[in-house]
């Protein structure tokens, strides 16, 4: 809030605008949602770029981060009422007043979820930002680590430093019979 008072014009618009910003309730909600989910992406992600990692211990926390997504989005209402209720409280602190964007009866080239007139602002940041991202990081991540991955995942049983553990002759099977 300081440089809004700068003598420049330029950086005083510009702090005036970024402050505007942030202190939207679009921007709050989105915030504490990205940092709960990016906050279950880290350890999986930290876990993938380890140097000499063990890949079929990746795709064991692949698979529990998936599990996680799955829960969260199947407790949606749960789950989202918890960061809505620290969203609530944060707005409060900032004294920012956490309501739905307003937003039109008709849309004609995007989907309009939230055109109910009943609808509280817990269920529209529920319905439009929480669940299609949890949907969308889902399937992004199911796609990057399919069947076919997987099967490409379980060569590494035959490094040397992982033969003493690896003994799984079906998967060796089917990844011969896959790239013949």
């Amino acid at each position: 809030q300081g440089m809004s008072a700068w003598e420049s014009s330029d950086t005083r618009k510009n702090a005036s605008q970024l402050l505007h910003s942030l202190l939207t309730p679009q921007f709050i909600v989105a915030l504490l949602i990205l940092e709960s989910v990016t906050g279950l992406i880290l350890p999986v992600s930290q876990h993938l770029q380890k140097v000499g990692n063990d890949l079929i211990a990746s795709l064991q926390n692949v698979d529990n981060l998936i599990a996680v997504l799955s829960q969260w989005r199947n407790r949606a209402t749960a789950k989202f009422a918890e960061l809505f209720q620290l969203a609530e409280e944060l707005c409060q602190k900032l004294d920012v007043n956490l309501t739905a964007p307003r937003v039109v009866g008709k849309s004609q080239y995007r989907s309009n979820a939230g055109a109910n007139s009943s609808q509280t602002a817990e269920e529209f940041y529920r319905v439009i930002v929480f669940i299609p991202l949890l949907e969308t990081i889902s399937n992004d991540i199911l796609s990057r680590f399919s069947a076919h991955q997987r099967q490409s995942f379980s060569l590494a049983g035959l490094i040397p430093s992982f033969l003493t553990v690896w003994n799984d002759v079906v998967s060796c099977r089917k990844i011969q019979l896959f790239h013949e």
